[in-house]
């Protein structure tokens, strides 16, 4: 608000649909604005409103809201983890690297990142094909696709996109893969963190971890090594 004239009003409480919203209103150089912050499951939706007619205009929207949290994805942001394993001991030489975008693990040999996506657009071989393009996004450099590995697991094919990607100031193997999760997939990639022939016990890994479900025990990770 630095050079704009604004007044802040008490902040209060209110019905969003069935959720409760603390609400924050204010006005910047005579145009009123409105903040809401509605719990939704785990999450937290933040709806900001502004015009006219503010007070009608927000009582409009704040009681059409509806929130409808997906089970698989609320299990996810529960338990920190959207993978399950039927195997205990599966990931016992793994720990988890904090990162607010995705679930990361690592072995000091390799490093995983699962992430969900809200729909199975990943499970297509189009998706698949752009992977170089979205990989320009990310700090690690230039990704080129060599070829696939289908494997089947017990909730289906499993594609395996192998590629090799600049890390670390030479070219290194990796791999996407995505599964689904009822309606939504999750979206797996690996790297090593050393210098390594293949991946192939990382495939092994992959092929044994599944969706997180309901009732699943916590994931055995260990302590990272200081």
């Amino acid at each position: 608000f630095q050079g704009h004239r604004y007044e802040l009003r008490a902040p209060q409480t209110t019905a969003a649909g069935v959720h409760l919203a603390g609400v924050l209103e204010f006005t910047i150089e005579d145009r009123e604005f409105a903040f809401a912050n509605i719990g939704c499951g785990e999450r937290v939706v933040v709806v900001m409103i502004g015009g006219p007619q503010l007070a009608a205009l927000r009582t409009h929207v704040l009681r059409s809201f509806d929130c409808r949290p997906v089970p698989a994805t609320e299990l996810a942001l529960q338990s920190g983890a959207p993978i399950g394993v039927d195997q205990p001991d599966l990931l016992a030489d793994w720990y988890q690297i904090p990162n607010e975008q995705a679930f990361l693990v690592s072995n000091d040999v390799f490093a995983v990142m699962f992430q969900v996506v809200g729909n199975d657009e990943v499970l297509t071989a189009e998706y698949r094909n752009a992977i170089p393009d979205l990989m320009k996004a990310l700090p690690v450099g230039t990704w080129s696709s060599t070829r696939q590995e289908k494997r089947w697991a017990r909730d289906g094919e499993r594609v395996f996109q192998h590629g090799t990607i600049d890390a670390f100031g030479e070219r290194r193997p990796g791999l996407f893969v995505a599964w689904r999760c009822d309606d939504q997939a999750i979206l797996a990639f690996a790297l090593p963190l050393i210098p390594v022939p293949d991946l192939g016990s990382v495939v092994d890994l992959l092929m044994k971890v599944r969706c997180a479900r309901p009732g699943d025990p916590p994931l055995r990770l260990r302590e990272k090594q200081r």
